[in-house]
């Protein structure tokens, strides 16, 4: 695969140009602008193969991936709209032009105050790290770049280079369970998490934009329960408010969702993402950094290198860095293979301009205006759709 130096990239004021390439044949318009346009790398990250991107599913080593790695089983798998970000696999960390505009120029983390809090209170052998988040936010995706590419030292210099990721300081999830909210993380375990100190763990909490979260909801909507049908018409998303609502009196349409062995209630799908949020970041007591999905997607090493030196781990250095391409969810939990979404579609999907309105009827238009917490959408950066 040609570098981007063989394909005509240059250094402008010391930071490097790389030039998204397409296969010519792609019809998708808004590929075919990204075929001419040079997108700014501002890490000043090193152009890697797709030999260097590593991919969910594999546990082998780095030596004894290179040859399945250089395959054209690979590209062969990838559509030609695909093809476009693994002409430059860092390309997701590059398109920031195209997604500066939505969700900044740099990670949003919040609760990196708490960092020293948590590495001056727990001694780095018992420190671990652990995904904490709603459904379809992330928390896979934070998981397997953890997995790939942190570990606490001196775990790993006392369990030895053959243990578990677990043992080296990286769990899959948080003692009380990744989903669970915060109000219970006193009040329930997860399974085989009984006997752990949950002090231990700093919940890295992943967050997703509301409105693109409440559509991924309605493709697979997890335990949570509500109706998206209504006088005959179905499959409304994301529903928020009943058809006889006003603009000047909304009625919004009740949510159930099991959470920690428990049937919760909220009053529509955008105040069960503000509620489950805003325990963490309006009534935690405890440590704690709530990262974005979109960072976790568009800015890899960044993110996860801050995640890592927050518990005290070590991150590998940027040319040994495993970013991940495939989709992060495993197994029938998660939906049918062609639900799920890999990294490679996700850059395409939201270096997209937004839809007007979300996609969303008018009334549910307002209704998120209105429901949606506004705190958390300025605190996390996040901007709303165009409205037209």
């Amino acid at each position: 695969m040609a570098t981007p130096k063989d394909r005509g990239s240059k250094l402008d004021h010391g930071e490097r140009q790389i030039r998204i390439l397409m296969i010519p044949q792609s019809k998708d318009p808004v590929l075919a602008r990204w075929a001419h346009r040079s997108v700014l790398d501002v890490e000043r990250t090193p152009h890697k193969s797709s030999t260097q991107v590593e991919t969910y599913g594999r546990a082998e080593s780095p030596a004894s991936n290179v040859g399945k790695r250089n395959s054209n089983s690979r590209m062969n798998s990838v559509t030609a709209s695909r093809r476009l970000v693994l002409a430059s696999p860092l390309a997701a960390e590059s398109i920031s032009i195209a997604t500066e505009s939505l969700i900044g120029n740099k990670p949003v983390i919040l609760g990196l105050n708490s960092c020293e809090v948590f590495r001056n209170t727990i001694p780095p052998i018992r420190r671990m790290l652990g995904a904490s988040g709603m459904f379809n936010s992330g928390t896979n995706l934070l998981t397997r770049l953890l997995k790939e590419n942190c570990v606490i030292p001196e775990r790993y210099a006392h369990y030895g280079p053959k243990a578990s990721k677990e043992k080296y300081g990286i769990r899959w999830q948080v003692p009380w369970g990744k989903h669970t909210p915060a109000m219970f993380i006193h009040d329930y375990s997860a399974p085989l998490a009984a006997n752990m100190t949950k002090e231990d763990a700093l919940p890295v909490v992943t967050v997703r934009n509301p409105y693109d979260w409440m559509i991924s909801m309605c493709s697979h909507t997890y335990t949570a329960r509500w109706s998206m049908r209504e006088r005959g018409h179905a499959n409304i998303c994301p529903h928020l408010v009943y058809a006889n609502s006003t603009l000047t009196e909304l009625w919004p349409v009740g949510l159930t969702v099991k959470l920690a062995n428990q049937t919760v209630h909220f009053e529509s799908l955008a105040h069960l993402w503000n509620e489950w949020y805003l325990q963490y970041e309006r009534d935690a007591d405890f440590p704690f950094i709530m990262v974005r999905f979109e960072d976790l997607v568009f800015r890899q090493y960044v993110t996860t290198k801050t995640i890592c030196t927050c518990a005290g781990g070590d991150t590998k250095e940027k040319d040994e860095f495993k970013y991940i391409v495939n989709s992060a969810k495993q197994g029938p939990g998660h939906g049918a293979k062609d639900e799920k979404t890999d990294m490679v579609t996700a850059w395409i999907k939201y270096g997209k301009p937004k839809k007007a309105k979300s996609g969303y009827n008018d009334l549910d238009w307002e209704a998120s205006l209105k429901y949606v917490s506004k705190e958390l959408m300025n605190k996390l950066g996040y901007q709303y759709p165009p409205s037209a």
